[in-house]
């Protein structure tokens, strides 16, 4: 048995100390061989890779998913086209912390607003 600790507080269990924890419990599957020497046991954890980059590093690359936060930290608007530009589908693209407000400022950028307002 695995306990993972999560950023957001909303996922997993309080299990002591105050820590919300997730249990991720080992998966097996049997397999019969090829050769007729009986049954094989695969056991593993059901985890997947992942990674966190800045802006700046997918550039150039394609990704097939994304998530992308874009309210902790101040993010040029240019910036925000090139990492949303980096993924392949919509389907692939998963916002945080989307604030409109603050990703445009200045008058020209008021029909953009909207349009994001209605598409929110």
């Amino acid at each position: 048995m695995l306990f993972m600790l999560f950023d957001d507080d909303i996922i997993g269990t309080e299990v002591k100390d105050s820590e919300r924890l997730v249990a991720i419990a080992p998966v097996s599957t049997t397999h019969r061989t090829t050769k007729g020497y009986g049954d094989v046991e695969r056991r593993m954890l059901p985890l997947m890779l992942s990674w966190a980059v800045t802006v700046h590093k997918p550039q150039g690359t394609n990704l097939n998913k994304a998530v992308i936060d874009l309210g902790r930290k101040k993010i040029g608007k240019g910036q925000v086209y090139v990492v949303l530009s980096r993924v392949k589908t919509l389907h692939g693209i998963a916002l945080c912390d989307l604030e409109p407000n603050k990703r445009l400022k200045k008058s020209h950028d008021e029909k953009k607003l909207r349009e994001m307002q209605r598409l929110l």
